[in-house]
């Protein structure tokens, strides 16, 4: 893409690396809780079923101790995952906007809201968490939270993408598609260039 302006080119190239997530998933909310329920997979019904067969503390607005969750699950996987206080400042500025669900301590996620979407931000599981299945009522939860709230949507926040693929991002991604929903697919990221570059002038 070559537009001119002024004398001055401007290329824009496809980055490699997009930076955000380039796909998701969303469900939409607006239907019954039963009807909702029903779409889901296969697999995400029977862990549904069984986990409702055993003994479940749900927790919300547990904040911290959902931190502690997601930072414990996090060293497990070696990823980063970003300062107290740094999750603290983002719970406060999104203030009532934003939940969080947590199950026997062992698994939780936060949730963010806005304009009617609820976005499944953050996410962690401790191994015997998973073992119960405990995610899959981490999300059944959060969603019918979501929809109390006057959510009409649910976004999954990014699953893999062939365009830019990242095998770390398949294991989550079929976590996700269990609760069925539409992908959505994003352009992807893009750099601006420009020529000749404006000597003696700041570019912004």
């Amino acid at each position: 893409m070559w537009p001119r302006c002024r004398g001055v080119t401007y290329l824009f190239r496809q980055d490699n690396w997009p930076l955000l997530g380039t796909k998701t998933l969303r469900v939409d909310l607006s239907r019954p809780l039963g009807l909702i329920r029903q779409s889901f997979k296969k697999d995400a019904r029977y862990c549904l079923r069984r986990v409702h067969g055993s003994p479940s503390k749900v927790s919300k607005n547990h904040f911290e101790d959902f931190y502690q969750i997601w930072k414990k699950s996090g060293k497990i996987k070696r990823l980063w995952i970003p300062s107290e206080r740094s999750y603290q400042a983002l719970v406060e500025v999104f203030g009532e906007k934003a939940f969080c669900v947590t199950v026997n301590n062992l698994a939780g996620c936060l949730v963010l809201t806005h304009e009617r979407t609820a976005y499944y931000y953050y996410s962690g599981a401790l191994p015997e968490g998973k073992r119960f299945n405990l995610p899959y009522l981490v999300v059944w939860e959060a969603m019918k939270e979501a929809k109390k709230r006057g959510c009409k949507q649910w976004d999954f926040e990014g699953i893999y993408d062939s365009r830019w693929p990242n095998k770390g991002w398949r294991g989550f991604s079929h976590f996700k598609k269990s609760f069925d929903g539409i992908e959505v697919e994003f352009p992807g990221c893009f750099t601006k260039w420009m020529w000749p570059f404006p000597l003696g002038r700041r570019v912004f």
